[in-house]
């Protein structure tokens, strides 16, 4: 049931980054209700100390792998499931690496890697290789 739910980590980048967005989004504007009424929200609630690329890596390796791991020890063919899993978190580790190297603040949209992908895209970057979990770095 569990593997269920985490199943936005199974999916190809694009997608899988799209839901993270969608959830912090939600997860900031509990932070900000939680602020207004006075309270201190944990920090990947709160949008002035989230750092999400980071947050999603360590939500990987400690949640979504482990899990993906067991299903595949259990259902052979579910293999493929954790191997998404551990490619979307290196491309979450590459995020990282651009948030650091561009200097962009924790909480910075995530926007600028669709811009990324589609000038990549455009100039022939990824050739045919369309198995690229449409979006990669």
């Amino acid at each position: 049931m569990t593997s269920c739910d985490l199943s936005d980590q199974t999916k190809d980048w694009k997608t899988t980054r799209k839901i993270a967005e969608l959830i912090y989004k939600e997860f900031f504007s509990q932070g900000d209700l939680e602020k207004a009424m006075g309270n201190r929200p944990s920090e990947m609630m709160d949008r002035e100390k989230a750092y999400i690329p980071e947050l999603q890596i360590s939500f990987m390796e400690h949640i979504a792998m482990p899990i993906y791991r067991l299903l595949s020890e259990l259902f052979p063919g579910a293999t493929e499931l954790y191997e998404r899993v551990a490619a979307n978190r290196e491309q979450w580790t590459k995020v990282s690496h651009k948030f650091t190297i561009r200097g962009l603040p924790s909480n910075n949209s995530l926007d600028f890697l669709d811009q990324e992908y589609e000038l990549l895209q455009s100039q022939g970057a990824f050739g045919s290789d369309d198995h690229c979990l449409n979006g990669c770095l």
